[in-house]
């Protein structure tokens, strides 16, 4: 996998690897590269290219961007949506149909019940989704994820499992872990077949074997 950028001489190749760092020290470059990563990643145009195996890929689609890696939430609106599509597949086409079928049932048996007793004219749907059920319930994933490290390994499983994510990008994510947590991050995504490029702001030493790109305060590329 591959980002390209018309402005940037160097690659950011991921080849045999899952994880890459790019560390941009010039404040005026790191808030453009940014910007412009955030406004392809909802659809605008930008001149960022990313590919696999010469074939081009969706920003939108395939990758997410990270801007505040401490405010993860995979309990927001992307991923309910697609776990509540996997329940209703697997409620419609299994043996959990007819449960189902028998609580719509009751559930219009109980508005006309309420209907009845009521002084006002009222009206109902007596067709019941299943994602309307589950939003009823307030259904939504209940990891028992301790600390933050947990709920971020979370967040990259579900990014792929779920979303179908190709490339996880987060900025600065590498000053909250420590050496041992982004070897494990590697050995996670690596599994999960998702990638995942750190975009620092300024450089960090470690040992282990990410791929660095570096663009110091002066726009010079090192790679």
């Amino acid at each position: 996998m591959k980002i390209v950028h018309p402005d940037i001489n160097m690659q950011i190749d991921f080849e045999d690897k899952t994880c890459c760092i790019w560390t941009i020290e010039s404040p005026e470059l790191l808030l453009n590269y940014i910007t412009e990563l955030q406004e392809q990643v909802i659809g605008n145009e930008g001149k960022f290219v990313l590919s696999d195996e010469n074939e081009i890929l969706s920003f939108k689609k395939d990758m997410s961007l990270i801007l505040s890696p401490l405010e993860i939430d995979y309990n927001d609106k992307k991923f309910i949506n697609e776990l509540f599509k996997e329940i209703k597949d697997i409620v419609q086409s299994g043996e959990l149909y007819e449960n189902y079928v028998f609580v719509k049932s009751e559930l219009v048996k109980l508005m006309e019940r309420i209907s009845e007793s009521n002084d006002y004219p009222l009206q109902y749907s007596e067709e019941l989704e299943v994602s309307s059920l589950l939003k009823m319930m307030q259904v939504k994933f209940d990891f028992q994820d301790t600390n933050y490290f947990e709920r971020l390994i979370t967040f990259v499983q579900l990014s792929q499992r779920l979303l179908r994510k190709k490339i996880l990008i987060f900025v600065n994510l590498s000053s909250f872990l420590s050496e041992n947590q982004l070897v494990e991050l590697e050995k996670i995504a690596k599994y999960e077949q998702i990638k995942i490029l750190l975009i620092n702001s300024y450089q960090l030493n470690y040992s282990f074997s990410y791929k660095w790109y570096i663009i110091d305060v002066d726009g010079s590329e090192i790679y």
